[in-house]
């Protein structure tokens, strides 16, 4: 596989929204802090249709619309997702807002070229927790040849509880 493979390959998973797919929650604070974040004040538990809008004309594609349903299980601050095509991330919530993060490394084999994908998103859910706006991120790393960065929005509102 070339470079211009895992290029064609990193950037094809950066436009179809990875975003999506992918999250896994940031974690915050350290040494040994007694810091902790406001609680929740919404409930999120239950079925979510989700509306990303993904600007990638920077990274070589174009603006792409993708909805995904996902599941949210909240426990306190951590919040489960799971992205309909199975995916399973953490993201944490407090008071109202719901951070997502996410850092994911891939090494081709054949030409030892990695690629680095990351992903930033603040979620903010109504106070009726029935909808949420969110924006952010996704960006690409070619390790020593390329990088970019897509900006996300998003919409979305409670299917089921």
């Amino acid at each position: 596989m070339n470079a211009n493979t895992i290029t064609r390959r990193a950037l094809s998973l950066l436009v179809l929204g990875l975003g999506l797919t992918s999250m896994v929650a940031c974690s915050g604070g350290g040494g040994g802090s007694s810091f902790a974040p406001p609680a929740a004040t919404v409930d999120v538990n239950g079925s979510w249709d989700l509306a990303m809008q993904l600007d990638a004309t920077d990274c070589g594609g174009s603006v792409e619309e993708n909805n995904e349903a996902v599941d949210m299980i909240q426990d306190g601050n951590q919040v489960r997702l799971i992205i309909g095509s199975g995916d399973e991330r953490q993201g944490t919530i407090s008071a109202n807002v719901i951070t997502v993060s996410h850092e994911e490394t891939e090494t081709d084999p054949d030409t030892g070229l990695t690629a680095i994908l990351r992903e930033e998103y603040r979620f903010e859910v109504a106070a009726d927790s029935q909808t949420l706006t969110g924006s952010g991120t996704q960006s690409i790393e070619i390790v020593g040849l390329f990088s970019c960065t897509a900006p996300a929005t998003f919409s979305g509102q409670r299917i089921q509880q």
